[in-house]
């Protein structure tokens, strides 16, 4: 199920959800598919492996699988910019949370 967060620092509302998308971008070779663990009608935060080497102020396109509870979502696409990154999880199977800003709203 899909549930609001209590501590909310983002001016549209968060939902706690896995929602799995595909992320290209500047570098990759193919389209990477990953999870993202909340989702606004701002942006996302998601898990991405390490060798991405996404970094801040660079531009990708989402494009949505879906998830429980959200499966109207599916392949929908928006453009979004990485605004935060950091290192996730022990080094050895360390992998980076990105935050990333949608261009235009994602109407949840």
């Amino acid at each position: 199920p899909v549930h609001a967060l209590v501590d909310e620092r983002r001016s549209t509302r968060r939902v706690d959800a896995r929602l799995g998308m595909k992320l290209l971008a500047p570098g990759l070779e193919e389209p990477l598919s990953v999870d993202a663990t909340d989702l606004s009608e701002s942006g996302l935060y998601a898990h991405l492996p390490q060798a991405c080497r996404l970094t801040v102020g660079q531009r990708c396109e989402v494009i949505f699988d879906g998830g429980p509870g959200l499966e109207g979502l599916a392949g929908e696409s928006r453009y979004a910019t990485v605004v935060r990154t950091e290192p996730v999880g022990d080094p050895a199977e360390r992998s980076v949370g990105a935050g990333l800003r949608f261009d235009h709203p994602l109407y949840l």
